[in-house]
């Protein structure tokens, strides 16, 4: 790899954001579809977790209130953007799903009938027949 040409045998660690968002509830990680997807784990998993769970502590602490009694809208901005919802410092929902790239639109592909097109290419290339 690159970096190790250049730092040499400094350690490196890989963080998956995607845990703050793990807990969610069922009905906010399952994806239309066919149920089966879901018993083969494709499901909404959410990006931007360390973010979204520094935001809202931070939130909690210049409003000088515990987390556990806020209800939240976050909002990541950056090189990728989703936006979570998160009631008493937990997520429940989440606008990336199985993809980075799901953030949210901008206002042109607030289109009438718009469908992510991550999950069912999931489904048709990774899922077994």
């Amino acid at each position: 790899m690159a970096i190790e040409r250049i730092l040499g045998a400094v350690r490196q660690v890989a963080v998956f954001d995607t845990a703050f968002h793990a807990p969610m509830p069922e009905a906010a990680a399952v994806y239309p579809g066919p149920y089966e997807w879901l018993k083969q784990g494709l499901r909404r998993y959410g990006f931007h977790g360390i973010s979204h769970q520094h935001c809202a502590a931070r939130a909690a602490e210049i409003l000088n209130r515990d987390l556990k009694d806020l209800r939240l809208v976050t909002c990541h901005l950056g090189n990728g953007c989703s936006l979570a919802a998160i009631r008493a410092g937990r997520s429940v929902y989440t606008t990336n799903g199985v993809h980075a790239a799901g953030g949210f639109d901008d206002g042109q592909s607030l289109r009438f009938n718009r469908s992510r097109p991550a999950p069912a290419f999931v489904a048709a290339t990774q899922l077994p027949r």
